[in-house]
């Protein structure tokens, strides 16, 4: 039986912890120009489609980023080993697996009531909005390795990714004027190292007496 699609369910669970919600806003209406009455009417465009409103950054808000998979923060010896197992050649058959896009997050801003503690009173702040930028994340190949008749093919799974994001800073003004700068931080990529069957090419099954019946 084919181990592909439960290594497809691996990366996809083992990723999906880390993909973020998105909360994206509805679009700003295009306002429509006002007729000429001098011109002749013509018949009414074809709706487009809608598109995200950009981000405070210029990057769209849209929940599905497009390309390929981001390699921010992923050591350079892991892109290039999932680059080398993934390329086409002889002997092997390579099947892709789509890349997972991670959505952007807008994190709404919050109060943050006065307290006191003791003698130490601390007045309220106002904490602003922040969004975590969307990135995609590497979710591999499945390698299948020719063989011999009378072998079993070696199957292999290139290692799958989560890349690192960085998350913006922001500015806290406080009751009495005073602005505190809080430094934007990069969450470190992950590396998924998945399994492997047969990892000799060569596995080759005991040959059977004549007349004895096939391998199921």
């Amino acid at each position: 039986m084919s181990r592909q699609p439960r290594h497809r369910a691996f990366v996809l669970a083992t990723l999906a912890p880390f993909a973020l919600a998105a909360c994206t806003g509805p679009d700003a209406p295009t306002p429509s120009p006002t007729p000429d009455a001098s011109v002749p009417a013509s018949p009414p465009p074809t709706a487009a489609s809608p598109t995200a409103s950009p981000s405070a950054d210029g990057s769209p808000a849209s929940a599905a980023p497009a390309g390929e998979a981001s390699t921010l923060g992923v050591p350079q010896d892991v892109v290039e080993r999932v680059r080398a197992v993934c390329a086409p050649g002889p002997g092997k058959t390579v099947e892709d697996l789509p890349d997972i896009p991670i959505p952007a997050v807008d994190v709404e801003g919050t109060s943050v009531p006065a307290a006191r503690a003791g003698s130490i009173e601390v007045e309220a702040i106002e904490v602003p909005a922040v969004r975590i930028p969307a990135t995609v994340a590497e979710a591999g190949c499945v390698v299948r390795h020719d063989a011999p008749a009378g072998c079993l093919a070696k199957i292999e799974f290139s290692p799958a990714w989560i890349p690192a994001v960085r998350v913006p800073g922001f500015r806290v003004v406080q009751p009495n004027g005073t602005v505190k700068e809080v430094p934007g931080r990069e969450v470190e990529a992950r590396v998924v190292e998945a399994g492997r069957w047969n990892r000799s090419a060569r596995s080759c099954a005991r040959p059977r007496p004549a007349g004895s019946s096939a391998a199921v």
